[in-house]
């Protein structure tokens, strides 16, 4: 935890932070760059560009954007990538996205681990581009 608040605290651009789910190995960072051209991208471009720039729960400012992700299973992970999260997560009856700073993202990733008692075989924190915190496999 020292070392994910350490990178939630420094990051300087913005994320979308797709909560985490079971049954996915990993919650990780993945820079926009990796996955240009996929609706992914796109979709966070435009989530991104929209967000508030103020914390939800603190009122800090805010460089990531939270989505509920109920209904993301492996078997729909696919679809998040092809289709989106406008078309996926935002349409599965998911909340809207909302704006949270750093430390208020780790806080709602810590208390989703423990609520649902998920465990991971990789947690990585947000680095250097803007990027999108996911569940995924390997």
């Amino acid at each position: 935890m020292a070392k994910l608040s350490e990178d939630y605290r420094g990051y300087a651009a913005r994320a979308l932070v797709i909560e985490p789910a079971g049954n996915l190995p990993c919650y990780v960072f993945q820079p926009k760059s990796k996955w240009e051209g996929s609706k992914l991208v796109e979709d966070l471009k435009t989530l991104l560009a929209n967000m508030k720039d103020t914390c939800r729960t603190c009122g800090s400012r805010a460089n990531f954007l939270w989505v509920i992700s109920n209904g993301l299973l492996p078997s729909t992970f696919a679809r998040v990538f092809s289709e989106g999260p406008s078309l996926t997560l935002l349409r599965w009856g998911n909340d809207q996205p909302f704006s949270v700073c750093g430390p208020c993202c780790l806080a709602l990733i810590k208390k989703t681990i423990e609520n649902h008692n998920l465990t991971f075989l990789e947690v990585c924190g947000p680095r250097s581009e803007d990027g999108a915190v996911i569940p995924m496999g390997y």
